[in-house]
């Protein structure tokens, strides 16, 4: 592993991001591509970037949830103090 990577925060959340963009990339490489209409390029990127979009939202969401503190109970103004947890 180079040093540069040894200090960077942990991307791990974000995954299923780097996979899609990659992908989207070697896609937009290949030989196949080359061949193809504007129209179809920008019909794969518009696709493939909203997935992309959707993955680093998701990266987003769950890089948020895993920092949260977890709290024994919530007060309601109506029912109280609640502790359920799902």
């Amino acid at each position: 592993m180079q040093t540069a990577y040894l200090n960077s925060p942990d991307f791990s959340f974000f995954s299923d991001a780097k996979i899609q963009l990659d992908f989207i990339i070697n896609h937009l490489s290949s030989s196949d591509c080359n061949d193809s209409e504007h129209g179809e390029v920008e019909k794969f990127i518009c696709q493939q970037g909203n997935e992309l979009l959707r993955c680093l939202l998701q990266g987003f969401f769950d890089q948020k949830a895993a920092n949260e503190v977890a709290l024994n109970s919530v007060a309601s103004h109506h029912e109280g103090v609640l502790s359920h947890v799902r």
